[in-house]
């Protein structure tokens, strides 16, 4: 059985959030039509089967090493972490691959509450559980601190042994910008059973309800199945600027908002750019299953032009044209690689040349020796920003007047 043919449950580790934070969205959700997989999901899935294969003892095989070499690099670090830790604890380690589990909970049907986990490490001398998701993705930062996820696979795999430390663990390899690609959060077994309690009272909650008024739209909202046409979100994101309706929404000018409704709506500007995101998304899937969306249509996209010779043809041709020589280095540019590629080529370089059980340390250092190799400028822009972010803030008056030095004021002595 490949990912794609597995039963989804109706209480699965992936909804856990939307479930705790979003009762009436399981309900509301099994009324709406399946959605098509997008390309990020497709490409996620495939690097999940290959993390599979090579674990079972494919790594070898035609299909493992015919997948595409940036899916193999990433799959590599989830490799050289589980490596690692048995290097670590010194001793070979049990290991469970996409192991299937049924939540602990008397609510619903066993079977309704459950999900699959990518790896399980268990080291029976220590009683330590390691807890581990791959996350292929590169454009949406996955944290471990707090996953609900996570806690909910470690919940039911801590439900009937208890153990001395669970390690939760997320393995992102695309993402850079936002620290290391590998992260831990360790927990006891007093968090598994708050969890449980937590979980089991929501999964309650959710099987009773299903009304629009307990939709809770939110940051939870990414990836819901239902968030582009969920009632809640829309009326969530039209009465920030206080629109009853879609159809009678016109956009208030910014000066007559007063700086209290504009700052509810910076507040929950992202918010709504992802509503509307998703509902443009919607619509370009509906129409791509020939299902009509009134007053759109899908066109041909512009045809753009591309270089199609090789440097030596093009440079051939503009001597002819400029009746003298044209090299080659005329028609080509070199320039260094900007720092995000640089960050994964250094990250790569390092990972490869590391032995196993170093490899994360090896990162690190070649990193901050990388780091000497760059440096950040201010741009002398300013950005507004909830007070939330840790950056100090700006005072205007001082910045203008930074440098200038004013006279006291005489004493009269």
């Amino acid at each position: 059985m490949t990912h794609r043919d597995r039963v989804h449950r109706k209480y699965s580790a992936s909804n856990a959030h939307r479930i705790l934070h979003c009762p009436g969205q399981v309900s509301y959700c099994a009324t709406l039509p399946p959605r098509p997989d997008s390309e990020a999901s497709e490409e996620g899935t495939e690097a999940h089967e290959l993390l599979e294969r090579i674990l079972l003892g494919g790594a070898s095989d035609t299909v493992t090493t015919q997948a595409p070499r940036e899916m193999r690099d990433a799959v590599q670090v989830a490799l050289d972490y589980i490596e690692g830790v048995a290097l670590r604890q010194g001793r070979a380690l049990d290991i469970a691959v996409e192991h299937e589990y049924l939540f602990p909970q008397s609510v619903v049907p066993a079977e309704d509450a459950g999900g699959h986990l990518d790896v399980a490490l268990i080291d029976q001398t220590t009683n330590e559980l390691w807890v581990v998701e791959y996350k292929h993705g590169a454009g949406v930062f996955v944290p471990v601190v707090g996953n609900e996820q996570l806690l909910f696979a470690a919940t039911a795999l801590a439900w009937r042994r208890a153990y001395a430390r669970i390690h939760l663990v997320v393995i992102q390899p695309r993402i850079l910008w936002h620290g290391p690609v590998v992260r831990e959060w360790t927990i006891d077994m007093l968090d598994v059973i708050e969890f449980q309690s937590r979980m089991e009272r929501a999964i309650a909650i959710a099987d009773r309800c299903g009304q629009p008024d307990t939709l809770k739209p939110g940051e939870h909202c990414r990836f819901c199945p239902g968030e582009a046409m969920c009632q809640a979100r829309e009326k969530g994101a039209l009465s920030v600027v206080g629109a009853r309706s879609i159809s009678s929404f016109v956009p208030p000018p910014p000066p007559s908002l007063g700086l209290g409704r504009l700052s509810e709506i910076l507040l929950r500007a992202d918010e709504i750019k992802s509503w509307l995101k998703a509902c443009e998304s919607y619509a370009y899937d509906s129409a791509m299953q020939n299902v009509k969306v009134p007053g759109y249509k899908l066109v041909e996209a512009q045809d753009r032009r591309t270089v199609t010779a090789t440097p030596r043809e093009i440079a051939a041709t503009l001597t002819e044209i400029a009746g003298r020589y044209v090299g080659e280095d005329e028609v080509t540019e070199r320039e260094t690689l900007g720092v995000t590629a640089l960050d994964k080529l250094v990250t790569k370089l390092a990972r490869d040349a590391a032995p196993a059980g170093q490899k994360d340390a090896a990162v690190k250092a070649a990193r901050d020796k990388f780091a000497f190799l760059t440096s950040k400028a201010s741009s002398g822009k300013l950005s507004l920003v909830p007070e939330t972010d840790p950056r100090p803030a700006v005072n205007r008056v001082q910045a203008m007047f930074k440098g200038v030095a004013i006279p006291a004021l005489p004493t009269g002595e």
